[in-house]
């Protein structure tokens, strides 16, 4: 049986982990991470793992209970926005290059393993999705989403 709750999960701890280091010093860091969105967020950079969609169960045999599924997750990625606009997306940038060299580079220390420890078949991650602007409760945050394909 699949269990999304397991996935999410094992993305939210990577993504929590995530941050960059120049010259032996941490400049960037994902300070939390949430299974999606929370009303409130206490500190940034942070980061959301979201189920986007779930592969209609209709498209799967009744009879085949091996059946791969397939889902889509966006990590979300988000820094506040203060008066320093140069420094929020920097910052933001940075967290994203490190995921994204991460993601595509297994060589490199801490990056995802694509069976997330044996809960899936393959994490097949499809590359930066876009970035924007989200207002959470009055306040605005810079955002990075990262998507993935998992298959059961």
């Amino acid at each position: 049986m699949f269990n999304q709750l397991a996935v999410v999960q094992a993305l939210k701890a990577w993504i929590a982990g995530l941050e960059v280091i120049e010259a032996g010093t941490t400049v960037a860091a994902i300070k939390e991470a949430f299974i999606g969105l929370n009303e409130t967020i206490p500190s940034t950079p942070c980061a959301a793992v979201i189920i986007d969609s779930l592969a209609d169960p209709s498209e799967y045999s009744i009879n085949n209970c091996n059946q791969d599924i397939k889902i889509s997750v966006d990590i979300l990625i988000l820094v506040a926005v203060t008066r320093n606009l140069e420094a929020d997306e920097t910052e933001l940038l940075k967290l994203t290059d490190q995921a994204n060299l991460l993601l595509v580079d297994s060589t490199q220390p801490n990056s995802l393993d694509p069976t997330l420890g044996g809960l899936v078949g393959d994490t097949a991650y499809q590359g930066i999705q876009g970035y924007g602007v989200a207002e959470i409760n009055s306040r605005a945050y810079r955002t990075a989403r990262l998507r993935f394909e998992i298959t059961t």
